[in-house]
């Protein structure tokens, strides 16, 4: 398969009677930075990455089958910020405003559209984004709140004055079961609903909401 795979990722699939229905396949150069990756359904479906001397990604190619393979360019500024995408002479995506931790702030499409980006200034967790026509109006705002573990535990989305939200929360748990493998890793536990954090193993009562993080 690869020589450069390095403990990554070389093959996923599904099975159906033993036979393979879905196999998706990656490669990697020999920094071990991802190369290829192949999907297997009613024809062979790949993307290629290619990048520049500082390992940034500069161009991704995709393919259907034999047909002509889609080409876009990365852009990048003196900076070394990512200042545009391309295809050919179409320039998709070109980001007008950056802030100091490197966020694109906003980015005008190759429709006319323009983005706006707005970052939490404690965490650098995105807050809001919001899509606008030229003349200054939303056409789509999309906003994100997050747990004290920084997972997105609500998104909401909103266009021509309609949308909706959405909540996420982990999977309930009535014991948890952490086997330590060849690492003695502790792991610690937070209980959404208790607001609780719990280390080691424990016994959790049937209804806790966990989040898992491994030290």
């Amino acid at each position: 398969m690869t020589s450069n795979s390095c403990g990554q990722l070389v093959e996923a699939y599904t099975l159906v009677n033993n036979n393979k229905d879905y196999r998706r396949t990656h490669t990697y150069d020999a920094l071990g930075r991802p190369d290829t990756t192949t999907q297997y359904l009613d024809t062979i479906y790949s993307s290629k990455n290619a990048y520049d001397e500082w390992s940034r990604l500069i161009r991704q190619q995709y393919q259907r089958g034999n047909a002509t393979p889609k080409i876009f360019d990365h852009r990048y500024n003196r900076y070394g910020y990512l200042d545009r995408l391309e295809r050919g002479n179409l320039v998709l995506w070109r980001a007008t405003v950056h802030d100091a931790s490197q966020h694109v702030r906003q980015a005008k499409l190759g429709n006319g559209l323009d983005v706006k980006y707005d970052y939490n200034p404690y965490t650098s967790r995105l807050k809001q984004s919001i899509l606008q026509n030229s003349q200054g109006n939303a056409l789509l705002q999309e906003g994100y709140t997050y747990d004290v573990l920084g997972n997105v535990d609500r998104r909401s989305q909103y266009w021509n004055n309609s949308g909706y939200s959405e909540g996420f929360a982990a999977q309930m748990f009535a014991d948890i079961i952490f086997h330590r493998r060849n690492r003695n890793r502790s792991c610690l536990f937070y209980a959404r609903n208790t607001q609780k954090w719990l280390l080691g193993l424990k016994k959790i009562p049937p209804g806790v909401y966990l989040k898992v993080l491994y030290l």
